[in-house]
């Protein structure tokens, strides 16, 4: 105010006027500096518009021509006049009638007066500010009138449609959360931003590594259900998910809607009917995971129908900004008055926003409250992130246009471009909004799993015959018809060829005219569970050998079996045993001078679903050594060895298989708190070994409720010796 009372005695000297004076004739609609709000978070689309309009409108003015009131007025002026806002045709510029052409002939006095003056506006875009590293940024262009219309124009093409969704589902939402139906709850969820650990008083030192606490509210909507309660408003209750644990990811906002959804069927037992809304964010609520868990819904949760909704992109204000905004605040608060509240972690903020802002069933009177707000503290141990058969699947195709989903079963939803709760969708009738929301379409999830053994699989083969000559190599794949694997495993692993004895040697299995496997040779099939996978070899041709010999290999594998296809044979002297033989074979192969090269003409090997498979590259005719590992699964609990240290002193360690890769397997390691007992890191420990350093399997680990707490829980492994 000072400031501009200096500028206005220095344009107004004859004019004497004191700084109180000044201050009092300032008019209302003028406000001082410290009332100014920054205002963050806008549609990036929107306000992109708003900044040509903006520049637009200076000429129009300039021109004396009416302006345009706002990106709503232009974006109607690209419609049908008597199509209203609601034909889905004009709104996605499928209508041969209206567009952004029309511009042209609106703007056309502007157009043909100042076509070709430069002007300067502003856009918002991304912006590579370091090599690989980009951020948004505000950035002014410069060019011509007619340079400004073309890029308007390319933007307000898609410009209709991202207004209509964003006001459609807004509208719905605020219609279900007015009125939500009796067997009904309604829930809207959002991530609030990251409340930073501050304390008065606080030294320098403390400034730079600050604590961040998760902030998750649900605002939810439902009918009361006491039945002694005459308030007939709706019941608004806010439950506020408090964590340590800062992966704002789906896998946290599944964990934090189970509890929600129980808390939430306490309230109302007679609620059948689960109603979400959110906003479109990919990593949280709308990806193939987050379909996955819905579709799960029923199942998992205490609902029979469940479905979610979103806001239309960039759109997604709603009430959880409020909740987080209130909390935050309280605690800020209270931290400045007081330098003897210290909130430095979850727990502390837990138990500070519990005691003053917590609002239960009864107010102090003892009358029905219909304005409640509950916290719920959650461990970052409790959220679960391995879930691969819900993350190991395919996208839903549309992904982005879908604004309504529906579980129906186990990876079955039911998808909608627009959400509709009008009297016909509530009571599953006839849709009074049909022109512009369409009819619910199922849509099946794929599951894709990868590097997870599992005997359910089905076991279909495929027979691939490999034929290498001096230069090159040729294969073929036929498919295989074969009984269950599972009941009959001595089975699996056949070798076809002239030699009986080589076919004893490489896969511990007699020829049809042989009695059978030995004791010890059936030994060792049960153990690897006929998975060809652990093989190290190899080999050594001697100058002058025949190259005939390995004219021809035949490899049947299971169905998903990685079958890596040796280089092309060449001679002895060529022949580089780490190049030729994988890691997959144990063995070594000298052939004498003066042998007969055509007993080892063909072989073929047959493997389960899964194992990873590496020709040999020549007839192993000594023989191929026993497989150094036994054949883990995921989900196998282990004992492994691993070299600590420089001096590579082995230690014992306990873990669960995640996955077998080549030889290797990854281990997620358990942590043990004492002889015996053991419990899950806060951290994943995870590491990739050699199948090698495993030395037995354990069973399952049992969970010890004595020593069960809130936040940990306690295993041990029964039946089994000293670990």
């Amino acid at each position: 105010m000072q400031e501009t009372h200096k500028k206005f005695c220095s344009e107004h000297k004859t004019v004497s006027m004191g700084i109180s004076t000044f201050s009092k004739l300032r008019p209302k609609h003028i406000w001082l500096q410290n009332k100014a709000k920054l205002q963050q978070c806008l549609c990036e689309t929107c306000t992109n518009i708003d900044l040509k309009l903006s520049c637009l409108n200076q000429e129009l003015s300039g021109a004396g021509i009416e302006r345009i009131n706002s990106r709503y007025t232009l974006s109607n002026m690209t419609l049908c006049k008597d199509s209203g806002t609601e034909n889905l045709g004009c709104i996605d510029r499928k209508c041969k009638k209206c567009g952004t052409k029309k511009l042209n002939n609106i703007l056309k006095p502007l157009t043909d007066s100042k076509g070709d003056k430069v002007v300067n506006w502003k856009r918002w875009q991304s912006l590579e500010y370091a090599p690989g590293k980009k951020r948004m940024a505000l950035v002014q262009h410069t060019g011509t009138i007619l340079q400004l219309l073309d890029e308007l124009q390319t933007e307000l093409t898609p410009f209709a449609s991202h207004l209509f969704e964003a006001k459609w589902q807004q509208t719905q939402f605020v219609s279900i959360m007015t009125c939500p139906p009796p067997s009904a709850v309604v829930a809207v969820m959002d991530f609030a931003e990251n409340y930073v650990c501050v304390t008065q008083n606080e030294v320098q030192s403390a400034h730079w590594y600050q604590t961040n606490i998760t902030l998750h509210p649900f605002v939810t909507y439902y009918t009361c259900s006491d039945p002694t309660c005459t308030d007939s408003s709706t019941v608004r209750e806010a439950v506020v998910i408090i964590t340590a644990d800062n992966n704002h990811d789906h896998h946290a906002v599944n964990h934090f809607t189970t509890l929600v959804a129980d808390h939430l069927h306490n309230r109302d037992p007679a609620a059948e009917r689960f109603i979400q809304y959110s906003d479109g964010c990919a990593a949280q609520y709308k990806c193939k995971t987050s379909f996955t868990d819905i579709s799960f819904a029923p199942t998992s949760l205490p609902f029979r129908t469940v479905e979610r909704h979103f806001f239309g992109s960039r759109h997604g204000k709603n009430p959880c900004d409020g909740e987080g905004g209130v909390i935050k605040n309280c605690v800020s608060r209270t931290v400045k008055a007081n330098p003897s509240v210290i909130v430095g972690d979850s727990d502390a903020f837990f138990q500070l926003c519990t005691e003053k802002l917590s609002k239960g069933t009864k107010d102090n009177d003892g009358k029905c409250c219909h304005s409640r707000r509950t916290f719920m503290k959650v461990s970052p141990g409790d959220i679960c992130r391995d879930r691969r058969e819900k993350t190991d699947v395919e996208t839903v195709r549309g992904t982005r246009q879908i604004h309504a989903v529906l579980a129906v079963e186990p990876y079955q939803i039911k998808t909608r471009r627009f959400s509709c709760f009008c009297q016909g969708c509530l009571q599953q009738e006839t849709c009074v909004n049909k022109g512009v929301v369409d009819a619910w379409q199922c849509r099946e999830i794929k599951k894709r799993f990868k590097n997870c053994k599992s005997v359910n699989q089905d076991t279909a083969k495929i027979h691939v015959q490999v034929s290498i000559t001096d230069e090159e190599i040729e294969y073929t794949a036929t498919p295989v018809q074969i009984q269950d694997t599972r009941e009959d495993p001595l089975g699996l692993i056949t070798v076809e060829g002239p030699d009986t004895a080589y076919e004893n040697q490489v896969t511990g299995q007699a020829s049809a005219a042989a009695d059978g496997p030995t004791a010890e040779e059936s030994r060792r099939l049960e153990r690897d569970e006929m998975v060809s996978r652990d093989y190290q070899g190899t080999e050594a041709v001697e100058d002058g050998q025949d190259t005939a010999e390995s004219e021809c290999h035949q490899v049947t594998t299971l169905v998903g079996a990685s079958v890596d296809h040796p280089p092309a044979a060449e001679k002895s002297k060529r022949l580089d045993k780490d190049e030729m033989v994988s890691r997959d074979y144990q063995g070594t192969e000298a052939v004498e001078d003066g042998q007969d090269t055509a007993e080892s003409e063909c072989h073929q090997v047959t493997t389960l679903v899964g194992a990873s498979v590496d020709c040999p590259t020549m007839v192993e005719k000594s023989r191929i050594v026993e497989k150094l590992t036994d054949n883990f699964q995921c989900g196998d609990f282990v004992q492994i060895n691993i070299p600590i240290g420089r001096e590579g002193k082995m230690m014992e360690f306990v873990g669960e298989v995640k996955a077998v890769l080549d030889g290797d397997v990854i281990i997620k390691y358990m942590e043990e708190v004492r002889p015996g007992v053991f419990k899950w890191p806060a951290k994943d420990d995870i590491s990739q070994e050699l199948a090698s350093s495993i030395t037995r399997t354990l069973p399952d680990p049992v969970m010890l409720e004595a020593l069960r707490s809130s936040r940990t829980q306690f295993f041990s492994f029964p039946n089994a010796s000293e670990i």
